[in-house]
Formats: structure tokens, sequence, C-alpha cells
């Protein structure tokens, strides 16, 4: 992992803590184990 990439994961992953957001995510087995792959994310408005 590229160090850049790992801080900028951290950081994000300390912001969405502090501000109470959670995750789902459904399907991780349909992701290859190598190689690419495009994860397009759904949103719901309220």
């Amino acid at each position: 992992m590229e160090p850049v990439y790992g801080t900028a994961i951290r950081i994000a992953r300390g912001l969405w803590r502090m501000q109470g957001l959670r995750f789902t995510v459904t399907g991780v087995e349909h992701l290859p184990t190598t190689g690419g792959a495009v994860v397009a994310i759904n949103h719901t408005s309220y």
C-alpha cells in the first residue's frame, strides 16, 4: 500500500467515526481477489 493512500484512508475513517457515519457493504464476495474493479455507490435522498 502506498504511504499517501494509507494516510488518506486513516484520516477518512477517523472523520467518518467522529461524524457517526456507518457504511454497509454488500456483495463483497463478487469482487475479484486480483485485478481491478469498479465500485458504484448508490445514495438515498431524505
